[in-house]
């Protein structure tokens, strides 16, 4: 009864429904007295105390919060000593007292970081926030906003974001095929006994503390050994924002989102600066992005709509200067490339044509996280020792349809151009070493998994599917003899390949969509690539028709073998496909590139040579202006003053 009127409590204070709650929580208590229950009495007066804050009662709020300073809470659970310090810190920091109200939810937040990292649900992966986690950490980035420590809140951001990797290494698929049923069972028994272990500390003292931290570290040790096995854990690691922003050029910014519940935190990082803003978005708001992004995905373009959001996330003056643009996004924004932005405010929601787009002004490309970039700076560059192929082109053109494995009753259409598109990127990289195709039938599953790994790039011209209930589930399709083998690959298969492809083009639909997970960004095939090795992909956000792709597809990889970075020989490609087809961004906006963008391949020496000896003769004619320019001054001082009038020679 008591959790039934707390819930309902609960609902009615978003609903500003204050004397209504308010009484329903002193009901509350009243039960909790009367049961003779500590616990239900401490957690109902906290949520009493919660209710006055809403109401701006500080005076009342600072009586209970007296009152619960008194109690012990080593003897309860996390959920609830969270839920206090919560009430702590919230009034300290709404009667000004910031600092003191971000030192006592500091070790907590961290706590619970940890414990979101290591209680993934064994079955789904899924990494759980409860109401009193979300409360925390919406809480805490709100005081360090407030503060203005944009390097500390950009930390913790990217580590809540990163909490979606918890997602893939403890899922039970992923787990089940790296580690064997004695880990498993080890996997689980560990998670407990780390709980266990961090609940007793609290309340240890002296000896007894320092052997239960050492029980710990072991413990903590033997979990990390395990997933070790699954994943390289360097990715849990806190980023260092200052080494990342030394990492930046003059000319590169990088714009990172995060949201926690409907707030938007958006900074813009710079070598020398960080710049930062919320924008809070309501419920109604929310759903009408979300209807406009499957509109944008159905070729239903509404350029007014983006502009506006655009002016309402990125303010104008932040991209002054900037030449390349790394975006890190969250929530609804996964689906929204940054390329299709209009710069101005379109004449009319399909004025497609007249508009000029970001994607005009900037190079951009994406990263899942800012630790992601961190790892790929820190990490050497591939050698390129293992790639027994520069190119691997797969296209299966089925001229039969081929049914969903997703959804048995749908069938996927053929797609005729997908043969043609393998083919014509051989050709493209028709002078380099081992350049293979595989079309059709030879485009099968065991092929894949036997020879995809090895080459630089892989090329994948088929269809691809993202399940909407389990992003590991998600597929891409083969062709072969469907009777004689299997026909596709799920994402949690990749995990096992050991892929090292310095690029990845998944040119099928939706290859870049995926499931949003809350508290952790989004999983699809693209993410299952990069955790399998692969340093940068190319994907789709939406479905796009077949001759589309083929033709975006070859023209970025014909600007690759130029020696173009990967996100400036993608920005040509689009700026082709716009400016000579169709400016719909519809057509050339749903493929972008995740990872990094540095080259594949480096402009031949010829065209170096012939840029450094066009620079030199640029330089020696300025020069020689220069001087001219000084000497031609100098002459003509001297002369004004030899005839300066009145002065005696």
């Amino acid at each position: 009864i008591t959790r039934v009127k707390t819930e309902w409590a609960v609902l009615l204070r978003e609903q500003e429904k204050f004397e209504q709650a308010a009484e329903l929580h002193r009901e509350v208590m009243r039960l909790s007295e009367e049961a003779d229950s500590h616990r239900s009495r401490i957690d109902a007066t906290t949520r009493f105390a919660e209710l006055h804050i809403d109401r701006q009662d500080m005076e009342t709020a600072g009586g209970y919060v007296s009152k619960l300073r008194e109690e012990n809470l080593d003897d309860y659970d996390f959920r609830l000593q969270l839920r206090v310090i919560n009430l702590f810190s919230r009034y300290r920091f709404r009667i000004g007292e910031k600092n003191e109200a971000l030192e006592k939810l500091t070790p907590y937040v961290q706590e619970a970081l940890e414990r979101v990292q290591n209680s993934s649900d064994y079955q789904t992966g899924r990494a759980s926030l409860i109401p009193v986690l979300e409360d925390a950490f919406r809480l805490y980035a709100t005081i360090l906003f407030e503060k203005e420590e944009h390097s500390r809140l950009l930390t913790f951001l990217d580590r809540l974001n990163n909490l979606s990797q918890a997602d893939f290494h403890n899922h039970h698929l992923l787990k089940s095929q790296v580690l064997s049923e004695e880990e498993l069972i080890y996997d689980n028994e560990l998670t407990q006994i780390i709980e266990e272990l961090r609940s007793r500390l609290r309340t240890a003292e002296g000896s007894e503390k320092a052997d239960l931290n050492e029980m710990l570290l072991k413990a903590e040790n033997e979990k990390n050994r395990l997933r070790h096995k699954i994943h390289d854990q360097s990715a849990f690691n806190p980023v260092d924002i200052r080494h990342l922003q030394r990492s930046l050029s003059r000319d590169e910014m990088i714009l990172n989102y995060s949201m926690i519940d409907n707030r938007m935190y958006i900074h813009a990082i710079y070598r020398d600066q960080i710049k930062g803003r919320v924008v809070e978005f309501d419920d109604l708001e929310v759903f009408e992005i979300e209807q406009f992004i499957g509109d944008l995905h159905n070729g239903k373009t509404d350029l007014e709509f983006l502009h506006q959001l655009k002016s309402r996330l990125i303010e104008p003056e932040w991209l002054q200067g900037i030449a390349h643009l790394e975006v890190v996004p969250d929530h609804f924004m996964y689906y929204i490339p940054h390329e299709i932005l209009p710069v101005s405010a379109p004449a009319h929601p399909s004025a497609y044509g007249s508009s000029r787009y970001l994607i005009e002004e900037l190079v951009i490309h994406y990263r899942h996280s800012l630790n992601e970039r961190q790892q790929t700076s820190t990490a050497s560059r591939s050698t390129g020792l293992g790639w027994n192929n520069e190119i691997i082109a797969m296209g299966v053109k089925r001229t039969h349809d081929q049914h969903s494995v997703l959804n048995p009753d749908a069938s996927l259409p053929a797609l005729p151009f997908a043969a043609r598109e393998a083919s014509e990127i051989r050709q493209i990289y028709n002078q380099r070493q081992s350049c293979r195709v595989f079309t059709n039938e030879e485009a099968s599953y065991s092929n894949f998994v036997s020879k995809a790994g090895g080459s630089r790039i892989l090329h994948l011209a088929t269809h691809g599917e993202v399940s909407p209930h389990d992003p590991l589930f998600s597929v891409i399709y083969f062709g072969g003899n469907e009777e004689d083998e299997q026909s596709h690959v799920y994402a949690y298969e990749l995990f096992e390949m050991n892929l090292q492809n310095e690029l990845v083009v998944l040119s099928s639909c939706e290859s870049g969509a995926g499931t949003y997970v809350k508290g952790g960004g989004i999983a699809g095939l693209s993410r299952a690539f990069r955790f399998a090795g692969a340093r940068s992909m190319a994907t789709n956000l939406w479905p796009v028709r077949d001759e589309t792709a083929a033709t975006l597809s070859t023209e970025f990889h014909r600007n690759l073998n130029k020696g173009y970075p990967k996100d400036k020989a993608l920005q040509q490609a689009k700026l082709d496909y716009l400016n000579n087809r169709n400016s719909d961004p519809y057509w050339w906006g749903a493929m972008t590139l995740y990872g990094d963008p540095s080259p594949v391949y480096r402009a031949p020496a010829s065209r170096r040579v012939a840029f450094f000896l066009l620079l030199g003769w640029f330089l020696t004619v300025v020069f020689i202006g220069m001087y001219r320019t000084g000497k031609h001054a100098d002459q003509q001082a001297v002369f004004s003053y030899r005839i300066r009038p009145g002065e005696q020679l």
